[in-house]
């Protein structure tokens, strides 16, 4: 089974089974929820809890910038 190592605490960890892209898990060690984005070598990166929850992080950064220009 491969081992990954968490962008959060740098714990290297074990990932069962056969990863796949898109794949959540969580770190052992801090419980970070993280998403495998490269299997050779495997790589994980912070996982977004929904899409939506990131459609509306970026909705926000616009209405900052917009509100910023409208001053």
């Amino acid at each position: 089974m491969p081992y990954a190592v968490c962008p959060s605490c740098d714990e290297e960890f074990m990932v069962r089974g056969n990863p796949t892209l898109g794949q959540r898990v969580e770190c052992p060690e801090c419980r970070a929820k993280l998403e495998v984005v490269y299997r050779n070598p495997l790589e994980l990166d912070f996982a977004y809890e929904d899409e939506d929850d990131w459609l509306e992080d970026e909705d926000e950064d616009d209405l900052d910038e917009e509100e910023l220009e409208a001053e």
